[in-house]
């Protein structure tokens, strides 16, 4: 099977913390569809107790971003430049 072909199962644990943030932030998973996946990679995040990685701002109560998110969640959140720094890269 392919890469594009190839299906990720979602855990039990995965799904139950997803529900979790869903249920505590209603208005931004339901944001016409296009945060349905945020709340899954999310929880993969908190439960592997990564860091996730996005280019979005914080944004708040009112309007829900995933730094905010992963920040009321306390999951750590960075921008690509703070894996690298995190990691340690050494780039050229």
């Amino acid at each position: 099977m392919g890469r594009a072909q190839r299906r990720c199962l979602t855990t039990p644990d995965v799904a139950f913390v997803a529900g979790e943030i869903t249920a505590d932030f209603p208005q931004w998973s339901s944001q016409g569809g296009k945060n349905g996946a945020d709340p899954f990679v999310i929880a993969v995040a908190e439960i592997e107790s990564g860091m996730f990685i996005s280019g979005e701002t914080n944004g708040g109560p009112a309007k829900s971003k995933i730094p905010y998110v992963c920040a009321q969640r306390v999951i750590s959140h960075g921008k690509f430049i703070d894996l690298i720094r995190s990691e340690d890269w050494i780039i050229g």
